[in-house]
């Protein structure tokens, strides 16, 4: 069974990067807050290749040295520019770089705080 991890994406106004979840990012928080992405960024490897003799992962990557923050999925990267369709929204193909869809695909399992 072919498994697709990413697919086409919408290109609106307003383009999540990976900049989006750096700690050293100072913009504030998105205005149209709609979801929250709380993951590191976890890319899975493209490919295996032999260098030099060892195995290295081509594409890995995983940032787990707390310079990543939780973000803010704005309302307006779920819709598309309003020339181009109206009426729709996604929740599975948000406007968004690589590194900023695979932080944000990720559903963390857990217990969380209610208010």
């Amino acid at each position: 069974m072919l498994y697709i991890r990413e697919a086409r994406r919408l290109v609106p106004d307003y383009i999540i990067t990976q900049q989006t979840a750096s700690l050293e990012n100072g913009e504030p928080p998105v205005a149209d807050l709609i979801a929250v992405a709380y993951w590191p960024t976890d890319t899975h490897c493209v490919r295996r290749i032999l260098l030099e003799g060892k195995v290295h992962n081509e594409g890995f990557i995983f940032r787990d040295d707390h310079k990543w923050r939780p973000f803010g999925i704005a309302y307006r990267a779920l819709i598309p520019k309003v020339k181009e369709a109206a009426n729709v929204i996604t929740s599975t193909c948000p406007s968004s770089s690589h590194v900023a869809y695979v932080i944000q695909m990720v559903v963390p399992r857990g217990t969380f705080p209610k208010d």
